[in-house]
């Protein structure tokens, strides 16, 4: 009785005072700067795309490459031409990019990659827990007037699209639109 007394307490302070219930071994470093660069820039993106290309051949529920070749031959430099052995590599070169962490998984509504640039930011996911809102919500409190300047910096280092990784992904990300993120 008195551990879920205890436990009650626990759960209410987290909740209260935290923000976030620090409970959890599934909260990784990209699911905590998925949710603070999310508060940082105030702008979602959907990646889909750059996540079907990441679970690669041989993954459950992956995408095959030769349908990744069937429904993105307009980004290919040899389109339905290109070979699915080349999409192989790719994939793998993708997945050891932007899974460093391991928090890619089959599953989209799970997964979050390693973040570049504000196209990578992704709506919320359950295992951030709200530590990135958290994060966030401390380094914009104002000491003498003035917020974190590390939010500033992030915004800043997440608006540049001209770094080789965000270089990489972006003909995926802004697939099949130009209008769309």
């Amino acid at each position: 009785m008195a551990t879920d007394t205890l436990k009650r307490i626990s759960e209410d302070i987290c909740k209260d005072y935290l923000g976030f219930y620090p409970t959890t071994n599934a909260t990784k470093p990209p699911h905590i700067a998925n949710g603070l660069f999310r508060c940082c820039t105030g702008e979602t993106c959907n990646t889909r795309d750059v996540h079907e290309w990441i679970i690669s051949d041989g993954r459950k529920d992956a995408v095959s490459s030769d349908a990744i070749i069937d429904k993105y031959q307009d980004i290919l430099q040899n389109g339905y031409h290109e070979k699915a052995s080349d999409i192989k590599e790719l994939r793998c070169l993708l997945d050891d990019i932007f899974d460093q962490d391991n928090a890619v998984y089959p599953s989209y509504a799970f997964s979050v990659m390693t973040i570049s640039s504000h196209w990578m930011i992704r709506n919320k996911v359950s295992s951030e827990m709200g530590i990135g809102d958290f994060l966030f919500d401390v380094l914009s409190k104002k000491l003498d007037g003035k917020r974190s300047p590390i939010i500033e910096l992030l915004q800043k280092a997440l608006d540049d699209d001209t770094d080789d990784i965000t270089k990489l992904v972006k003909p995926i990300i802004a697939f099949p639109s130009e209008k769309e993120k």
